[in-house]
């Protein structure tokens, strides 16, 4: 037999044990999946509840409130944050080295592109 039928029948064997480990997991994780529908089901069942229950306000009024309050509080939190000053290095963008003037500018906290400007040919010429 050659090499690729000896290979041909390790991956059927493997392929079988797999398949074989996940039909044998199906009925565990059918169990678990029953168990979860149904918690989420009697959530449901309790907001449901929660929303037609008689309190001072409905509970259609209540979802409101706390949704204008969830969103008043996520604009003070960005106000309180701000917006992230850049950095002081950034502005550093030119710089003679060995009689060449060098500028580059910025990506994030890297150096993007980099070019030598010869400021003694008084042209700006770029080299590359």
């Amino acid at each position: 037999m050659s090499e690729n039928s000896y290979k041909s029948i390790r991956n059927g064997i493997i392929a079988s044990v797999i398949v074989g480990v996940i039909l044998l997991s199906v009925p565990v994780l059918r169990g678990y999946f029953a168990r979860f529908l149904s918690w989420i089901w009697s959530g449901a069942v309790w907001c449901w509840n929660a929303l037609v229950a008689s309190y001072s306000l409905p509970g259609w009024a209540w979802l409101i409130i706390s949704f204008l309050a969830i969103v008043g509080l996520v604009n003070i939190y960005l106000a309180m944050k701000g917006e992230s000053e850049e950095a002081d290095f950034k502005s550093y963008t030119e710089d003679f080295i060995h009689g060449a003037k060098w500028r580059w500018t910025w990506a994030g906290n890297q150096i993007f592109k980099r070019m030598v400007l010869l400021s003694w040919l008084r042209c700006n010429t770029s080299l590359r």
